[in-house]
């Protein structure tokens, strides 16, 4: 028979490993075992593996210099489809002339259309320029929303230093000024300028959030934009 639903993975795995062991001719234990030990490696290798992560994840996020004839903003951005539709923060675009992204290869791309924006929630979607052609990596956007406490990781470009991971937990969830329950996500995941616009993942790989921005010089109230409050459904 099999195992009970409430009985944790390992455990089947003893149970069928148990029934095996009484009748070695039956072979339904035996496949049992082998999708068990399939999924406890799927779980091993998205479990708390950063490097593993940072490599799956880095090739979507990208650094965008915003420009004009007085100043020049930097902040961080990332693909959601492979044919370029891209999202960042607002305040990163709000008022410069040219805004420029450059790719992990260092290939730069204008913006060719704004798809959607909000200053009030600091989002800016948008689609680039690709004369080249080319598929973009790009990230996958989370179902749900993490609990507080989770462990999440954030990759950005801080004070320009391109490509930058750095974990924390989820702190809670806060309402926005105009009183959108759940709209920011409170974070000790550390940020800085430049991390702006980069991607909040959760520790499957997936974005929850978009960093935008944090209070005081010090300490850990750093706040993202919950990425279940975008209308990114429209763009995929």
């Amino acid at each position: 028979p099999d195992v009970p639903s409430h009985i944790p993975n390992c455990y089947a795995k003893i149970y069928y490993l148990t029934a095996s062991s009484y009748k070695p001719s039956e072979s339904y234990p035996k496949i049992k075992i082998n999708k068990i030990n399939e999924l406890l490696t799927i779980i091993k290798s998205e479990s708390n593996d950063l490097p593993a992560l940072f490599k799956k994840c880095s090739p979507a996020v990208f650094l965008i210099l915003s420009a004009d004839n007085y100043s020049i903003s930097q902040g961080s951005g990332f693909f959601i489809t492979s044919s370029g539709v891209a999202i960042s923060n607002y305040h990163i675009y709000d008022g410069y002339d040219v805004a420029i992204i450059y790719t992990e290869d260092g290939t730069k791309y204008e913006i060719e259309k704004v798809l959607d924006k909000s200053k009030d929630k600091d989002y800016i979607i948008f689609q680039v320029k690709n004369p080249y052609n080319r598929t973009f990596s790009y990230v996958t956007i989370a179902k749900k929303e993490a609990e507080p406490g989770e462990q999440v990781f954030a990759i950005g470009n801080p004070e320009g230093f391109e490509k930058t991971i750095s974990d924390g937990i989820v702190s809670g969830y806060r309402t926005d000024e105009n009183d959108i329950n759940r709209f920011f996500i409170q974070t000790t995941t550390p940020i800085t300028h430049g991390s702006s616009g980069g991607p909040l993942f959760n520790m499957k790989g997936e974005v929850i959030g978009i960093i935008s921005y944090r209070k005081g010089k010090e300490g850990n109230l750093n706040f993202a934009i919950n990425i279940k409050k975008l209308p990114l459904w429209k763009y995929k």
